[in-house]
Parts: structure tokens; C-alpha cells; sequence
């Protein structure tokens, strides 16, 4: 929820940057804002409270569940292997979401990977004999990549939030993402990603910076089509084009 409310408050500023000239004050409020928002200690707690339930779960399925039909009792006769498996990769996820995002973000995909060759396999970590671990799993690894999606477009928010305090600053946009530090970035920030530094282009008629986004493909900034996101999702991008106007007309 959060990231998603997150998302929402990226999607107007990229819009008003196209419209609006924030004042310095207002460009250094914003990104004290998003530097707040911190997903990975959120992450590693909310996975020990999904392990938790993920337990109760499997011990109990039509608890659960709330049905009583015959698949879910006969699941409390193999609830052990399931309870093992599950524990097992949780202890996986876990161990991932301490890692910096980029290692934790491979980790992850390695894991899905790792239990899809194994659907019809049997080994005690098969999901095809643990069914509630099947059916489990991907809620949770799912959560770490939107971790990792929503870091990343903070991050190029925060990076095109730098960019305005130079223009505003020195009259003419950076060359690149460098040319902000030392006086508006520490350093360029690392795409959450792949690790590498964000992307930054000039155009003619404005600028974007990107993440390269869960493909690990750059794509030079394109974002995906909407209707293929899951195919193609494209780059994370906050893209700003000119013809602004004074925040107090």
C-alpha cells in the first residue's frame, strides 16, 4: 500500500514538473520527502509476520481457508513436508531481503527459477508435493521485486529533483548525472535493479532519468506498453519536458 501511494505521488510531481517551476524551497522538501521513503527494513519485518502466517497456514488449512471440502483436510496429512519446505524457503527469501536490492532483486529471481524447475520433481522441496508452499511462494517473492521497483523510482525521482536544483541553479540542464556532484548528489544513485548508475539522456525538449526496471533491459529510457507491462515492462522513467509555468500563475 505504501508503495503504491508512493507511486501515485511520483506520477503527479513528474506531471507538474512539466508544468510548474518549483521554487528551490519546494525542490529541497520534496526530495527530503522521498528520501524518507525506505522500503527494505519494512520488507525484512513484513516477511518474518508472512512467515508466521504462512505457518498457521499449512497447519491448519481449512482454518485458513474457511473450507471444509475434502482437498483441504487431506492437506493436513502432509502438512509436515509442506511445513519443512516452506520453512526452507522462507529462510531463502529472508536471507535475500537482508541483501542491498540489487543482490537481494537476482536472489529473488534465482529462487522463482529454482522452484519452477523443481514443480515436478521429487524433492522434498518440490512445490509439487507441498502444495500451500506452491501456492504461497509467489505473493512473497512478488513483494521484494515491487520493494525493488518502488526504490528505483524513487530514486530516479530524487536524481530528477537534483537535476532541477541545478538548472534552476546554473540556468542550462547537467551534461550528466555526475555534473550534480558534489552540491546536489552525494553520488549517483545505483539503480536498485542491476546495480549500475542510473540513466540520464537530454533531449530536445526536456530529459529523463531511468531505471532499467525488473528486465534488467535498457531500453533508452522507453517505458513499457501498458497493455504488455508483464511482458515488457520497459524502463522505470521520470521523464520531464519543458514549456513550464510559474507556480503562482
Amino acid at each position: 500500500m505504501r508503495i503504491s501511494i508512493d507511486g501515485m505521488f511520483r506520477e503527479q510531481l513528474e506531471r507538474l514538473f512539466s508544468t510548474v517551476e518549483f521554487s528551490d524551497a519546494d525542490l529541497a522538501r520534496l526530495r527530503t520527502d522521498l528520501q524518507r521513503a525506505q522500503y527494505q527494513g519494512g520488507l525484512l519485518q513484513a516477511m518474518y509476520g508472512e512467515r508466521v502466517i504462512g505457518l498457521a497456514t499449512i497447519q491448519n488449512p481449512t482454518k485458513a481457508v474457511g473450507n471444509e471440502a475434502p482437498l483441504f483436510s487431506r492437506l493436513r496429512l502432509i502438512h509436515g513436508n509442506d511445513t519443512r519446505c516452506y520453512l526452507e524457503c522462507m529462510e531463502l527469501v529472508v536471507a535475500k531481503a537482508k541483501l542491498p536490492l540489487p543482490q537481494a532483486f537476482a536472489g529473488i529471481k534465482q529462487l522463482d527459477a529454482d522452484l519452477a524447475a523443481t514443480m515436478g520433481a521429487s524433492s522434498p522441496l518440490s512445490p509439487a508435493g507441498n502444495p500451500m508452499t506452491k501456492l504461497l511462494m509467489p505473493s512473497l517473492t512478488g513483494v521484494l521485486t515491487a520493494a525493488t521497483r518502488g526504490t528505483a523510482s524513487n530514486e530516479t525521482a530524487d536524481a530528477a529533483l537534483a537535476v532541477e536544483q541545478y538548472r534552476r541553479r546554473y540556468g542550462k540542464l547537467p551534461e550528466q548525472l555526475d555534473d550534480l556532484m558534489p552540491e546536489f548528489l552525494q553520488a549517483v544513485p545505483d539503480d536498485a535493479f542491476d546495480g549500475q548508475p542510473l540513466r540520464y539522456i537530454v533531449g530536445a525538449d526536456g530529459y529523463v532519468v531511468y531505471s532499467v526496471g525488473q528486465d534488467l533491459i535498457d531500453q533508452g529510457g522507453l517505458k513499457g506498453p501498458i497493455i504488455n507491462a508483464l511482458s515488457d515492462p520497459g524502463d522505470l522513467t521520470f521523464e520531464v519536458k519543458r514549456g513550464r509555468k510559474n507556480i503562482d500563475d
